[in-house]
Order: structure tokens, then sequence, then C-alpha cells
């Protein structure tokens, strides 16, 4: 059963860190590059075929806030929003950097990153080797252990209101966050693919925010 503590008061925090201090498996920070040599990520060309799949079904009409629900159902639809997503969090990262570390554990010997799957889709195209991750794990990366402290340190600085979910594996941080302009990207994406002719590298590269 997964446990929710949402993160609004000092109690709240010392709570949280009894949690962390009895979970079965403590954090480690490892790199994006550290996981691509130990070939943890299960689909590194993953932003390719978001590309690929995104230029095959550029008809589409664009997946926004009014129709999100209805066409997420539907694997285009689905596949194109995630296309759109990935060049907007390209464009974030590029131009903003992360408001937070992304996190992962460990499933026969790769690694299942949540929350952030498809931010490690986006530093794969940006080259961003250096990118650190939170990893649960307790044998695969010797790196040494992080305490509490250094680990809510990686989320509070983003200054968002914090909720942490206790699953067997991890304990997940979520910040709370509010994206209106990702919908109005994949907006500008769709109309803009009918208009220009792209590659996959380069619609992954393109500024639509402009």
């Amino acid at each position: 059963m997964e446990i929710i503590k949402h993160l609004h008061t000092q109690k709240d925090i010392d709570e949280l860190r009894v949690i962390f201090d009895e979970f079965h498996v403590r954090p480690k920070l490892v790199t994006l590059g550290e996981a691509l040599e130990n070939k943890w990520e299960r689909k590194p060309d993953a932003h390719i075929t978001y590309a690929k799949h995104l230029l095959k079904h550029k008809d589409l009409e664009p997946v926004v806030a009014k129709n999100f629900k209805e066409k997420m159902d539907i694997h285009e639809y689905n596949q194109n929003f995630h296309a759109t997503k990935l060049i907007w969090l390209i464009n974030e990262i590029r131009t903003k950097g992360l408001y937070s570390t992304p996190q992962a554990y460990m499933k026969d010997d790769k690694w299942i990153v949540h929350p952030g799957t498809h931010r490690v889709h986006a530093l794969i195209h940006l080259n961003k080797l250096d990118q650190e991750f939170v990893l649960w794990d307790v044998s695969t990366f010797r790196n040494e252990s992080i305490d509490f402290d250094t680990w809510l340190e990686l989320y509070s600085k983003s200054g968002n209101d914090l909720f942490a979910v206790e699953t067997p594996n991890m304990i997940e941080m979520h910040v709370q966050e509010d994206r209106p302009d990702m919908y109005t990207n994949s907006e500008r994406v769709m109309k803009t693919i009918k208009e220009i002719e792209f590659t996959e590298e380069s619609v992954l590269d393109y500024q639509f925010n402009t």
C-alpha cells in the first residue's frame, strides 16, 4: 500500500524523516552517463522513436487540456502528446535547467525512472551525461548513500509544494507544478510540423515557443 505524505509543516517533514530512516533502501546519486554505461536504460533511443511517430502522424489534431482524457486512450494521440511533451521538456531543460532531480529504482538490472521518465529521453537527446539522478537500490552501484537532509534539499529548493509517496521500491518525491504552456506547446508543434519539413533530430531541437 502506498503512503502519501504532504509536506506542509515541520511536523510533516519530521514524520517523513522517520519513514526515510526506517526505509529498507537508501538512495544514492548516480549520473545519466553511469546509467547508460551500465545499460540500465531500456529505451536509450526513445527520443527518436517519439519524433518518428510524431512526423508520421502530423495530421492529427493536438492533444490539449480539453480533449486530454478522450485522446490519451487512443495510441496515436497518446504517442503524439508524449512527443510534444518531450520537445517541451528539451526546451525547458536547455533554457531553464531542471527544477528537481529525477528519481529511479532498479528492477531486473534496469532502472525504472519515476517521476521523470520523459526527462531521461530529453536529457539523452541533449547529451546531459553529468545530470544526477536519485537511485534507490541496495547493491547495483557502490556510490555512497545520501542522508535525509541532502535528499530533501534536492526537491525543496524548487520552492514548490512537495508530497512524498512511499512505495515498495522507493520514496518518490513529487514537486507540484502547473504546466499550461505544455498544452500550448502541443498546439504550436502540431501546427508547425504541417508547415515545415523536419527530420527526427531537427523537430526535437526546433524552438516552437518562439
